[in-house]
């Protein structure tokens, strides 16, 4: 059976907006400016449904009309699907997706939250009357027996799949092996159906649990792995003039690594998203094996994710040239310090993402930039 778009009877064709880690900071401030100026279905999601329902309460407390809510923990490949599924049979598609839920800047460790971050404005506490009308709840069936599953152990349970001709081999140059990987892409999102995983997946070598490598897999499972899969699930789902905005920081820059040769790597205009994930895996099992600044790598591992992300906006908007029927535009933008480097409020950083987000039609000399203050970022 396809499971493409026309066979679906949708039942509401509103234009949907989506928001990951809206229930604090910028994405919560996001959320709630595309409440003010967005026509169309604003979802607010959050790994915690009591952090999600308190943040939309307080929305409502503001005067706004409440946003709708979903659960989603984005490490979580399997609610992904599953939002993705929601959206596609109730409104047929997506218009916008802004990728905020991260794991926060954090040089120590211990709990940390995938929607926390360094912005002040907690919206989070406790779950508060009203605002059930608009949640997303799974059936109770459905539901797992809770964290505790996970508590023990962190992996990131993804995987890299490479597909190679068999026969003689032949060696490709930059050129090739990009234009080769844009064409496996393209015809495994032609392939794609709704039932299916995501078409690439990602894994980092499951390690024995340790403080420090646990908070390095950690933040790259959710803030690299977790945004990217997001990504990849939704991308059949953009109708015409959709918009995708990563939420880095200006700290993700080339000059955070001293490692020469890493530093080229990454810089190069041919680097492969599979490539992208390997250079990681080495990360993870340099920080095992306490070789971090020996190698060159940036002293925080949350600085690496945000080069991560605005490398991966990069590749994406390579990968996904632009066309100026479908009009989708992917972008980075961050919301942390102002261009003479005052740290900003969330209100304050929630202004690029919203003005990316609303972008008007034919903006392609924007594809694949990273932004901050409204204003293209040399971040090389």
């Amino acid at each position: 059976m396809s499971y493409g778009f026309q066979p679906f009877q949708t039942q509401n064709r509103s234009r949907v907006a989506v928001v990951t880690g809206g229930n604090k900071g910028v994405g919560y401030s996001v959320v709630k400016k595309l409440l003010k100026k967005f026509r169309g279905v604003v979802y607010l999601t959050a790994r915690h449904e009591e952090k999600g329902l308190a943040a939309c309460e307080h929305l409502k407390k503001e005067g706004l009309h409440a946003p709708k809510f979903y659960q989603l923990d984005i490490t979580n490949r399997e609610q992904i699907m599953e939002f993705r599924q929601h959206l596609q049979k109730t409104y047929g598609g997506i218009d916008i997706l802004v990728n905020y839920a991260s794991v926060p800047h954090k040089t120590s460790t211990g709990d940390v939250d995938d929607e926390e971050d360094e912005h002040e404005g907690e919206h989070d506490g406790e779950q508060q009357d009203g605002g059930e009308g608009n949640v997303e709840k799974k059936p109770e069936s459905e539901k797992k027996n809770g964290p505790e599953e996970n508590t023990v152990k962190q992996e990131i349970q993804v995987k890299i799949e490479v597909k190679t001709d068999v026969g003689e081999k032949k060696e490709l140059t930059q050129e090739e092996k990009v234009a080769d990987e844009r064409r496996r892409l393209a015809e495994s999102y032609r392939k794609h159906k709704i039932e299916s995983n995501p078409p690439e997946e990602y894994w980092v070598p499951k390690v024995e649990v340790d403080p420090v490598i646990a908070h390095a897999e950690l933040t790259m499972k959710t803030n690299v792995i977790g945004t990217l899969n997001v990504i990849h699930c939704f991308l059949p789902l953009f109708r015409a003039h959709g918009r995708i905005i990563n939420i880095s920081s200006s700290l993700g820059v080339l000059s955070s690594i001293s490692n020469e040769e890493l530093r080229e790597k990454f810089a190069s205009t041919y680097l492969l998203e599979s490539e992208l994930m390997d250079i990681l895996k080495t990360y993870i099992t340099d920080v095992k094996n306490d070789k971090t600044e020996e190698r060159g790598w940036p002293k925080n591992v949350w600085v690496l994710s945000k080069l991560a992300m605005n490398l991966m906006t990069r590749i994406l908007a390579r990968d996904h040239k632009y066309d100026e029927r479908k009009d989708l535009l992917i972008t980075s933008c961050c919301p942390d310090l102002s261009e003479d480097l005052t740290p900003l409020t969330a209100d304050q950083g929630a202004e690029t993402p919203l003005y990316l987000a609303l972008l008007s039609k034919g903006e392609k000399n924007l594809h694949g930039k990273i932004f901050k203050d409204k204003k293209i970022m040399e971040w090389e």
